[in-house]
């Protein structure tokens, strides 16, 4: 009997808190949840106690009870929405002087971010320059890349250190001259990827239990975004100057197309609203368990 008033009990509750967050009642993330883990060693832990069904019940509720007030009240703190006076607390983590931006037409940024909180936003002369208020987060830093005449690729990875789960954050500088090709893989944080002052062409993202905002400009003409999620919270912004087609190959994933008609299954079109159309963007939608929401700004 105690296993299924425990799953019911799981089930019903995890469906209530995912309509809340959709309905913006309340917010949580998915690193939220996977701090819950020690839940799962607390039900092992009861299942083996010599206990009649009721007594265990009863600890199973209370410890739903406890998961519930830490998903309502997280203790992990996010950086993703404090501002961040890079001026003031500026500290380069990859010189701005290595490559001159005049020398540079198209650039590929691949970026593995792992554990650690990403800000991306628009740079000045240099082509790539990381922005940290910490000076420890040199150490997690590793840079490569390659230049074939105007064409440069960048390979930059962020590693947290052993003691650290989550390290950051990071503002990620770019330049918007040149025309950008990027590869970019995060993990379980919170991201803020405003690409909307960059010629984006082609943008590959993987996530796995993230929040990300990610927002795209029409600077270029014809932008190509592919989104692998995984356990992933995400929301896209396009520009309303420019058309926009959506494939989703999905799992078990709540999608909202704002000002978007589903044209065949799992294809939607969303034409733009300004008076000069410039230009169409290609999203292609790959996700597990997710939750995504596009919208035109």
């Amino acid at each position: 009997m105690r296993k299924y008033i425990f799953w019911g009990l799981l089930f019903i509750i995890m469906g209530t808190l995912w309509m809340l967050k959709m309905t913006g009642i309340i917010s949580f993330t998915y690193r939220d949840i996977l701090s819950l883990w020690p839940l799962i060693l607390i039900w092992i832990g009861i299942g083996i106690l010599p206990f009649k069904d009721i007594y265990k019940i009863i600890l199973d509720v209370i410890s739903m009870g406890i998961g519930i007030m830490l998903l309502m009240q997280p203790v992990q703190s996010c950086y993703m929405f404090q501002d961040i006076n890079i001026e003031k607390d500026r500290y380069s983590v990859i010189t701005g002087n290595v490559l001159l931006v005049d020398d540079v037409n198209r650039a590929k940024l691949c970026f593995n971010a792992g554990a650690a909180e990403i800000i991306f936003a628009k740079g000045d002369t240099a082509l790539l320059d990381i922005v940290s208020a910490n000076a420890n987060n040199k150490a997690n830093i590793t840079f490569t890349r390659k230049q074939n005449n105007d064409r440069v690729e960048m390979d930059v990875k962020v590693r947290p250190k052993a003691h650290n789960v989550i390290s950051g954050p990071y503002t990620v500088l770019l330049n918007p001259e040149p025309i950008w090709e990027m590869d970019i893989e995060v993990g379980a944080t919170k991201n803020h990827i405003d690409l909307s002052a960059f010629k984006v062409e082609n943008m590959k993202l993987d996530a796995g239990a993230s929040d990300i905002y990610l927002k795209i400009g029409d600077i270029h003409p014809v932008v190509n975004i592919k989104l692998n999620m995984g356990a992933t919270n995400m929301e896209v912004a396009v520009p309303s100057t420019m058309d926009c087609h959506i494939k989703k190959e999905s799992g078990l994933t709540a999608s909202t197309f704002r000002d978007f008609t589903e044209k065949e299954k799992g294809h939607y079109f969303s034409a733009t609203t300004d008076s000069v159309n410039k230009g169409v963007i290609n999203i292609e939608i790959s996700s597990g368990v997710s939750n995504i929401v596009v919208t035109k700004y």
